[in-house]
């Protein structure tokens, strides 16, 4: 069984793991590299798959501009049959901020990705084919609360894949002013392929900072409707740059 049974049936705008999937619209600032070091796994019977050790980088290349790259490592590893390890799909994208949030209106921004079909599909470890995602995000604060949501579409050329709607929405709280932070997403998207069902998940996750330009960040998310999916994820967020 290949690798797209196992990842496009875990609900991604992205295709990668993260902690969540709903993005938000604020870019990396300008001069500052946002280096993550994860690993992530999810769980669709009778297979999971895994990524680890991976890496994200997002880059503040302007003012509301930001460059996004994953190279992930990845795992398959079927019910009965070999596993295998290697390199995953590369993930990446950029994102722009064309409205500031006010007191009235959200931030809004514009974060188109790419997939890179640099996997090995006949070892389970990648698509086969390009993906592209276009979607928008939203994010308004209201003291220690924090929404954020949108959605877009996914075109695809990868093998026995169909293009697909998707959205989500997330709510983070901040507990401890600066350190901790809880959130929980609610995140649909549409049939992929063949076999897929349509998904929708509920994930929770938290955030602790250490510093300001460096944090703990986890998750897991379990489906409460379509495909019967598992997945978690634990990282580090460290923000590189001019204070």
């Amino acid at each position: 069984m290949l690798f797209y049974m196992v990842s496009i049936a875990f609900p991604t705008n992205g295709w990668t793991l993260g902690q969540y999937i709903t993005e938000d619209p604020e870019p990396t600032k300008y001069e500052h590299i946002e280096f993550i070091p994860y690993s992530a796994f999810a769980k669709i019977s009778p297979y999971t798959f895994i990524e680890t050790p991976s890496f994200e980088m997002n880059i503040g290349v302007y003012k509301d501009l930001e460059a996004h790259l994953i190279l992930p490592v990845a795992v398959y590893i079927p019910r009965k049959g070999k596993n295998h390890y290697g390199y995953g799909d590369i993930e990446s994208g950029l994102k722009y901020r064309f409205i500031d949030e006010t007191d009235i209106f959200p931030a809004v921004a514009f974060y188109p990705k790419v997939l890179l079909p640099a996997g090995d599909r006949n070892l389970g470890l990648g698509f086969g084919g390009a993906m592209e995602s276009f979607p928008f995000w939203l994010e308004k604060n209201w003291g220690t609360w924090k929404l954020t949501g949108g959605g877009g579409y996914t075109i695809t050329q990868a093998p026995m894949t169909s293009n697909y709607w998707f959205g989500g929405v997330l709510v983070q709280k901040e507990v401890l002013p600066k350190e901790l932070t809880f959130g929980g997403e609610l995140y649909g998207q549409g049939t992929i392929g063949q076999g897929i069902k349509k998904s929708l998940i509920l994930t929770l996750g938290g955030n602790y900072n250490f510093t300001p330009t460096f944090a703990f960040v986890c998750s897991v998310g379990h489906s409460i409707g379509g495909q019967n999916t598992l997945m978690g994820f634990v990282g580090l967020d460290i923000i590189l740059g001019p204070e």
